[in-house]
């Protein structure tokens, strides 16, 4: 399924994921997480680097996100993150400063949501497994920000 015109739009869906993420709360805020998730692996597989380094860049941004969603999709209160499904840009996006911020922040708020669940009163064994996840998407935002 494919949604955008443009770049510009692309990045303002990003911009959008990345909004409802920073405010998600409770279980919601794993099903966002998820979403944000396919939306950033969506990104990264219509990237061509002008280069080799650039796409080794966006190469390891996929396997971070791929890490997370993994590390997502073990808690039981989360819907299974699936990437690969899910909106998709028209054509092949270019790397840009802009786009990996947009990603980066993106990765962030998915970070932070994460850790906002990971806080609450839930069970040893999920609050373990959601730390699991809060470090894994903090290595990809430590990744998409280099």
């Amino acid at each position: 399924m494919t949604t955008n015109s443009s770049e510009g739009t692309w990045r303002a869906r990003l911009a959008t994921a990345t909004r409802t993420a920073r405010v998600a709360v409770g279980p919601a805020a794993l099903a966002i997480a998820g979403e944000a998730l396919r939306l950033a692996w969506a990104t990264g597989g219509t990237v061509r680097g002008a280069d080799a380094d650039a796409e080794l860049w966006w190469l390891r941004a996929g396997e971070v996100i791929a890490d997370t969603g993994d590390e997502l999709d073990l808690l039981h209160a989360a819907p299974h993150v699936k990437l690969g499904t899910g909106p998709t840009p028209v054509a092949e996006l270019t790397d840009s400063p802009e786009l990996r911020a947009a990603l980066a922040d993106l990765l962030a708020a998915v970070r932070d949501a994460l850790r906002r669940y990971a806080g609450q009163s839930v069970s040893g064994r999920e609050r373990l497994i959601a730390t699991f996840a809060v470090v894994a998407a903090a290595l990809a935002v430590t990744a998409a920000s280099l």
